[in-house]
């Protein structure tokens, strides 16, 4: 997979030293289809959209990177 955006990683960091964190969820066991879920200080947030494996992950980075760019002031 390719960078998503240059501070990707430092993104991830920010957003886990700070509580929050993202995930994927299978839709059901053993499924190939996923929801997002974000865990935000202890507000959990579903994403309701679906997502194929290789859709999901590129998703999670860009929130990852949303998060970052929104509160790191």
């Amino acid at each position: 997979m390719g960078m998503f955006k240059e501070f990707q990683y430092d993104a991830f960091q920010w957003c886990v030293e700070n509580g929050i964190k993202i995930y994927c969820l299978p839709n059901k066991p053993g499924d190939k289809i996923y929801e997002i879920e974000i865990y935000d200080n202890g507000k959990l947030i579903r994403s309701g959209k679906k997502y194929k494996k290789d859709q999901v992950d590129m998703k999670i980075w860009e929130l990852y990177c949303y998060y970052y760019t929104k509160y790191n002031i």
